[in-house]
């Protein structure tokens, strides 16, 4: 992978992408343009040199870019 470590945004924005928010959803949460939210995922996506949103997602948290945390309260076990 690059050597590119991803922007301030572009973290925020893979944080919301692996927490499960849409692009619209990112945008009205950050209060930005759809058009910003889905140019900082095409740019996260070619960072981590990823062919989709997971990809890129697991890509930053094998490099511990962004933390892995899994919430288990919407879950009937």
């Amino acid at each position: 992978m690059q050597d590119a470590p991803l922007s301030e945004r572009e973290l925020e924005v893979a944080e919301l992408i692996a927490a499960g928010y849409s692009n619209k959803q990112m945008a009205s949460e950050l209060g930005i343009s759809y058009n910003t939210i889905a140019r900082h995922v095409a740019n996260i996506m070619r960072k981590m040199e990823a062919g989709n949103r997971t990809e890129a997602v697991l890509n930053a948290i094998r490099q511990r870019l962004i933390p892995f945390s899994w919430d288990w309260s919407g879950c009937d076990t």
